[in-house]
């Protein structure tokens, strides 16, 4: 698995990523806009940063754009004599001519950078453009090149004892020999990048390197070893469920049994990919499926949807959504129904094809040319796969479109960052669902000239959470709207009521368990005054550099078997510089780290008050570099939201 540009690429391999889902409604539109708007004004660093941003952040969707911000960026690095930057141009240049494969640009560019890094002598710097070189010159077929760019990265790798770059190098070291068909050699550096990878106890890194020996062992002819070391492979895959990595180790035992022409095994092998293939994709759907019948039966009660319609916008906003979610449930419906067909078809096909193999099973010595026929009929079965493959892309790309419309109905409820900026001029909002569409979700009103804030949780996350999310949503309006009302315990207590209205059935009523956690506040301003009260989530505040609890009543907004308590308001007068924290459990309940745990609360809380006395804005990139470093490459299991403001 060859190293790709290093450092200043990850975000844009995370970029192209998203564009890939989301061609039409990408993640990253909303901040380019905000950056062009912001370089009008900017001066000096600040310019220099934005068109890095600009570049990197448009490189995957239009390498031209991406070329044209670092021209500019060059030009005033330049002018401002800021090597590290002129550094980041030449590589974002490299880069965008890479994608818009022009071999001669990107590797003029490489080139410049690599000669700039000599002149400082930066090791890091050089070590990162000859590994880029060497990608560009693989890519272009010129390997022997690339071989020369790869062994010179590797030696500044082994002086700086980076074991991260120099594992990345071994086994780069191993694709292009491999790809080269000189196996013997790729072995030995697959070997090696083995050998430090042991010592890291990754699983997804040993079942990759374990992948890549047994299939350089198979090239060899060792089918022994190369059968040890891909069943090694699919046993740690099976163990830490690496569901992509195991398809690719049978697939390599497929491919090595195919290259010794041992038909047989190679057929049982393909099998077993199309089986593991076709399981995971009925698991997702089905899975998926499941959750959005469920929503939308909840969803559609009548009686709730003629208290909305006291609000015609809202109403229409429903009735839309509740569009979107018959549309979505339809899609899967037929994809179900399709890929079900075809699969049938398929496997069909394959048993009369191994009925005929265990047939011929005893002439196979004797009838070479039947063999080759078979052979051939494998061949086109496995392209048959790959063209299945791409359909279940495609078909993922359409739902993916559909919850990203999903989500531009759930962003048209949210208070932008203008509003929360109008009433908390200090203030941020770390918001990072962990799906297209969010659970958790974060409300302002103004009521008897004061200000209601509040952030929530519902239950589930993605497209279930989210639909939760505009029922707490058009309540929480309905309630501050139509009874005028700010007392927190109050609208708990109102909001309560209605949602268990909307989600109870008379028949069935010990089977919900949605809800929402919540925390409100309101603040009077001409009194200095707060008033807080909440549903499992509480309130942190910081004064003097003490961390302080304003808890919340421990149940939930929603059907529960304790018994129906009133909510409570714990109230305080507020100080200037009082710095105020709401959030729900995604932040510190993120798995991470060296052995995989929480982050935990008492870590949240510490890392609070080390942040406090900083602008809100630098606390939320703050609080967004703590949470990724924390995650590290594991998944993020839940939508986060934190909410801070000072007065």
């Amino acid at each position: 698995m060859a190293k790709y540009f290093k450092s200043k690429t990850l975000l844009f391999l995370i970029l192209l990523l998203v564009f890939h889902l989301s061609p039409t409604l990408s993640l990253a539109d909303n901040r380019i806009d905000s950056l062009k708007k912001k370089l009008e004004s900017a001066v000096d660093t600040n310019r220099l940063g934005i068109l890095y941003n600009l570049s990197v952040l448009t490189i995957a969707n239009s390498p031209e754009k991406a070329i044209s911000f670092a021209n500019q960026l060059l030009s005033e690095a330049e002018n401002t004599g800021r090597d590290d930057y002129i550094s980041s141009a030449y590589t974002m240049l490299g880069e965008g001519y890479f994608y818009q494969n022009n071999i001669k640009k990107s590797t003029e560019y490489f080139k410049k950078d690599l000669a700039l890094h000599k002149k400082n002598k930066n090791n890091d710097g050089m070590a990162d453009a000859y590994n880029n070189l060497g990608i560009v010159y693989k890519n272009s077929g010129n390997l022997d090149k690339a071989l020369e760019y790869y062994k010179k990265s590797l030696k500044l790798d082994k002086q700086k004892k980076d074991s991260a770059s120099i594992a990345y190098s071994y086994n780069n070291l191993g694709v292009l020999y491999f790809k080269k068909g000189a196996y013997k050699k790729a072995l030995d550096y697959y070997k090696k990048s083995y050998q430090i990878e042991l010592k890291w106890k990754k699983p997804e890194g040993l079942a990759t390197s374990m992948l890549n020996i047994g299939e350089a062992y198979g090239r060899l002819g060792n089918i022994s070893k190369a059968q040890d070391y891909l069943t090694r492979s699919i046993f740690i895959c099976d163990s830490f469920n690496l569901g992509i990595t195991k398809e690719y180790a049978i697939e390599a035992m497929a491919s090595v049994y195919e290259y010794n022409k041992n038909y047989s095994k190679a057929l049982d092998y393909y099998k077993q990919l199309q089986n593991l293939k076709n399981k995971r994709i009925n698991e997702q759907t089905n899975n998926r499926i499941a959750e959005l019948q469920v929503k939308f039966e909840s969803a559609k009660a009548k009686k709730q949807i003629t208290e909305l319609s006291k609000q015609k916008k809202i109403h229409q906003i429903l009735i839309l959504s509740s569009g979107v979610v018959i549309i979505i449930i339809l899609i899967f419906t037929l994809l179900l129904i399709r890929q079900s067909k075809r699969r049938k078809e398929a496997n069909e096909k394959l048993k009369e094809q191994n009925a005929e193999i265990m047939q011929q099973k005893e002439e196979i010595e004797a009838q070479r040319d039947e063999i080759e026929s078979q052979r051939n009929e494998i061949k086109r079965q496995r392209n048959i796969a790959v063209n299945q493959k791409k359909d279940v892309e495609i078909q993922k790309k359409e739902i993916t479109d559909s919850i990203q419309y999903a989500k531009h109905i759930q962003d048209a409820l949210l208070p932008d960052m203008d509003q929360l900026k109008a009433k908390f001029n200090h203030s941020f909002c770390l918001f990072m669902p962990r799906d297209i569409v969010s659970g958790d979700f974060y409300w302002l009103s103004s009521a008897n000239n004061k200000t209601i804030i509040a952030t929530a949780d519902c239950t589930g996350h993605g497209v279930p959470g989210a639909f939760m999310s505009i029922i707490g949503i058009t309540y929480l309006n309905e309630i501050v709207s139509d009874k005028n009302a700010d007392n927190p315990a109050s609208i708990l207590s109102i909001l309560r009521e209605k949602v268990i209205k909307t989600l109870v059935n008379n028949e069935k009523f010990d089977e919900h368990k949605d809800s929402i956690e919540i925390s409100i506040c309101t603040i009077d301003w001409e009194n200095n005054f707060l008033q807080f009260a909440g549903a499992y989530n509480h309130l942190f505040y910081i004064r003097d550099n003490q961390l302080n609890v304003l808890k919340a009543d421990p149940m939930p907004i929603g059907i529960t078997r304790k018994k129906q308590k009133p909510f409570k308001n714990s109230n305080l007068y507020i100080r200037k510089d009082d710095m105020f924290y709401l959030f729900t459990d995604g932040y510190h309940d993120q798995f991470g780290g060296i052995n995989k745990k929480k982050l935990m609360m008492s870590t949240f809380k510490s890392f609070l008050l080390k942040i406090h006395k900083e602008d809100p804005e630098k606390q939320k990139e703050l609080l967004l570099n703590q949470f990724n470093q924390w995650k590290n490459n594991y998944e993020q299991i839940d939508d986060v939201l934190v909410l801070g403001f000072r007065v």
